[in-house]
């Protein structure tokens, strides 16, 4: 994989599946070592759902250098109130690490700037995990800032309690 190569970065659809799937499993190997990936088929099933539901707003942007997958973003645009002019909130960006270093995480940041300016959304959020030092200096590096906030998360059990007091 020669850094020189272009870099293809586009939307993805059915035709990406395969390497949808193949850079999941790669980002929990990454971020979960003592997990075992989901399964190819919990991951289609994942992307179907993204695809048929209207409901969820969740888009995948692929990136591919020398037709390999090498980047993964998941994200959706949202519009949480009248003035704000809408909000690209970025939920996952990963890049393989034998490809880090050689632009892939900027190319996608500036597509997804562009992707977000082309529809009039003014604002892209995202959170990194305190411990991920590299990914803090990689987005104050593309001119982020840090937004002083209380990131909350209800899940699991906690969740299924909630929903059944409503």
């Amino acid at each position: 994989m020669s850094p020189q190569t272009p870099i293809d970065i586009h939307l993805c659809g059915p035709a990406d599946h395969a390497d949808i799937v193949w850079m999941n499993q790669a980002m929990d190997r990454y971020y979960n070592p003592h997990l075992e990936p989901s399964s190819a088929e919990d991951v289609t099933a994942m992307l179907r759902r993204i695809e048929t539901d209207p409901d969820l707003a969740t888009q995948i942007v692929l990136a591919r250098r020398d037709g390999l997958p090498v980047g993964i973003a998941f994200f959706a645009l949202i519009h949480p109130g009248r003035r704000l002019g809408g909000v690209l909130f970025l939920k996952d960006l990963f890049v393989v690490e034998t490809a880090r270093g050689g632009g892939i995480g900027e190319a996608l940041l500036r597509f997804l700037a562009a992707h977000a300016r082309a529809r009039g959304i003014h604002r892209l959020d995202l959170t990194a995990e305190p411990q991920n030092e590299g990914a803090q200096r990689f987005y104050e590096r593309m001119g982020m800032k840090v937004r002083p906030a209380i990131f909350y998360r209800l899940d699991g059990e906690r969740l299924d309690a909630l929903a059944g007091e409503a």
